[in-house]
């Protein structure tokens, strides 16, 4: 029996061994400069045109061409030849109004102080500072059709925010300290009907109108860009947290399926009745801040990641 049970043991090793060996998918990294050190090229404040960049901030390794651009729409104070400071730690770049700091580990903190960049309170139509970085996925565009997932994912951490608007002018309406996480996704395919529809892909997080996180999505029109925009509740990107705790907090969210979602809520809208998720790529991402609204604030970004598994 022993005999037996030892040749029937080796008949199944050896049958296991011929078996094929299933291909892992391959997993690729898809964000460029993922920890910053190549810099960032600093776009003009009011233009969407082609002119040359501002300036460009170096950091841990000088001299490369930046992957990112640094967005600092409807400032008064452009960050050009900002005050450099370096120690052991960080990489620190400010002006009057905005500060831009590279830690050793990677961490890069945005800091800008929308209440020295209004000379009143915002009205309804005016537009508002950004200070925001740019990932433009330039002709590597990353098209949908060759993942069959594709994961984003990072740490945040709000360092504060304070409201600088003067008693009695504050309208909840109009102003607000914002820093939301957007993917710019665009149909790609010259053959398709509805070549060129667009959405901005939103991943939200602090919003000084709100306590604590929303489970609600939202979808709306964008009239400075004439896009829509679909964004996910803060709740199912962070789960139940307070970003006014100060503490880090991750998010990993997988992108088609929000994209499955966001096609199919435009389409029971009547939008979007050409496109086909296939035919989308993504051109861009940005994230920082939005200040509609005399505020302050400083918010902390880390482990930034976009994983595609091919198909």
């Amino acid at each position: 029996m022993r005999v037996e049970l030892l040749s029937l043991y080796g008949w199944v090793v050896a049958a296991m061994a011929a078996l094929p060996v299933c291909a892992q998918q391959p997993v690729s990294q898809l964000m460029p400069d993922a920890s910053f050190d190549h810099g960032f090229a600093v776009v003009r404040p009011l233009t969407y045109t082609n002119e040359p960049n501002v300036d460009t901030l170096d950091f841990y390794i000088p001299g490369k061409q930046p992957r990112w651009n640094l967005i600092q729409w409807n400032t008064r104070y452009t960050f050009k030849n900002p005050k450099r400071r370096a120690s052991r730690h960080a990489i620190v770049y400010q002006n009057r109004t905005k500060r831009v700091t590279l830690t050793e580990d990677h961490e890069l903190t945005l800091e800008i102080k929308a209440s020295k960049e209004y000379l009143q309170p915002r009205k309804y139509g005016e537009p508002w500072p950004h200070l925001l970085i740019e990932q433009p996925f330039a002709n590597a565009h990353v098209h949908l059709n060759k993942y069959s997932r594709l994961t984003v994912s990072f740490d945040l951490r709000l360092d504060y925010c304070r409201n600088g608007m003067a008693k009695g002018t504050y309208d909840s309406g109009l102003h607000a300290g914002q820093t939301p996480f957007y993917f710019y996704v665009i149909n790609v395919n010259a053959e398709s009907e509805g070549y060129r529809d667009a959405v901005w892909l939103g991943i939200p997080s602090y919003d000084s109108r709100e306590k604590g996180t929303s489970d609600q999505r939202h979808y709306q029109w964008d009239i400075g860009t004439s896009t829509y925009i679909y964004t996910i509740s803060t709740r199912e990107a962070w789960g139940d947290v307070d970003f006014l705790d100060h503490q880090w907090h991750s998010t990993s969210v997988d992108v088609l399926a929000l994209l499955r979602d966001a096609i199919s809520k435009l389409q029971a809208n009547g939008y979007f009745q050409h496109t086909r998720l296939e035919d989308m790529a993504i051109l861009s991402m940005n994230f920082g801040w939005e200040m509609p609204g005399s505020f302050d604030g400083a918010v902390s970004i880390r482990r930034l990641s976009l994983e595609g598994v091919e198909k």
